[in-house]
């Protein structure tokens, strides 16, 4: 079966009132927008600009640094300002809302304004003269801007795994201590076909191995033992540090249901001189 797609044309027209135009300055009740522009949080939006002279004509406006800022309705305070792009010399431009940029934008109506600075330097002690851009033909400049959350995105919770969530077993006669956390929920216990896990090591003058082990049992075993090592890196199964301090992220692919982490310091170094891993972050 098949489902026809459409090109939308999500362009709006602006009225750029240039000083070298000889009409009449006074301008007429013609509406040029009616419609209100839709931004949809957890995806990029692009809008497009068409700007016209007073005879409705593109106007090249390449000589000038064109901004569009938004402004809450309610508090009116701009909670987001972003340069635009000039296509080309035929009045085109083009406005680029990232998904990034609309991430602490609540659901609500905005205002936008368009506004072109030239780029020519003023004279000593001159105002820098900033243009608006009419959105319709009774001398208006603000433009109703919709942002909305029908596909926002709640970001996966990151595990943080804290220096007290370490559980210390000592085993053998000369004992080693080594310090073990978890189980945590894999990938494919959450249904995710790449198997992909990302860690993060948080280490304070850290001296001694690092590994990860998972199992493919749907219920999880208490004792490390009955789980298998995993490949933190393509040719290691275990990480080795001396007097590491720091971040050290790492990313692997593992199909199985649950893992668990453990670190077992140098111990051929003084309680004091093996360090400790402070923080362990994971996501699936």
């Amino acid at each position: 079966m098949y489902y026809p797609l459409y090109k939308y044309d999500n362009t709006i027209s602006l009225l750029y009132q240039n000083k070298t135009v000889t009409a009449s300055p006074q301008l007429d009740n013609r509406p040029m927008n009616s419609k209100s522009i839709k931004l949809h949080k957890g995806v990029d939006n692009i809008v497009r600009f068409k700007v016209f002279d007073m005879d409705k004509k593109l106007v090249s406006v390449d000589d000038m640094t064109v901004q569009a800022s938004f402004i809450d309705v309610i508090t009116k305070e701009r909670v987001l300002r972003k340069e635009c792009t000039i296509l080309n010399k035929r009045g085109i431009l083009e406005l680029t809302i990232y998904e990034d940029d609309l991430t602490n934008i609540s659901p609500s109506f905005y205002t936008l304004a368009i506004t072109g600075q030239n780029f020519e330097v003023p004279m000593q002690d001159a105002p820098v003269s900033s243009t608006p851009f009419y959105t319709d033909t009774a001398s208006n400049i603000q433009l109703t801007v919709e942002v909305l959350d029908s596909i926002d995105k709640t970001p996966i919770p990151t595990i943080e795994i804290m220096e007290s969530d370490w559980v210390r077993s000592d085993s053998g006669i000369s004992p080693i201590p080594t310090y073990t956390c978890g189980p945590f929920p894999a990938s494919r216990l959450k249904n995710y076909k790449n198997g992909t896990h990302t860690i993060a090591i948080y280490a304070d003058n850290y001296s001694g191995k690092f590994e990860a082990f998972g199992t493919l049992d749907l219920v999880p075993p208490a004792d490390i033992k009955l789980y298998f090592p995993l490949n933190l890196t393509p040719l290691q199964t275990e990480l080795t540090y001396t007097n590491y301090t720091g971040i050290d992220p790492y990313v692997f692919q593992a199909n199985i249901l649950w893992v668990k982490f453990s670190y077992t310091p140098d111990s051929t170094l003084s309680p004091e001189l093996q360090g400790k891993i402070t923080k362990l972050q994971l996501r699936t």
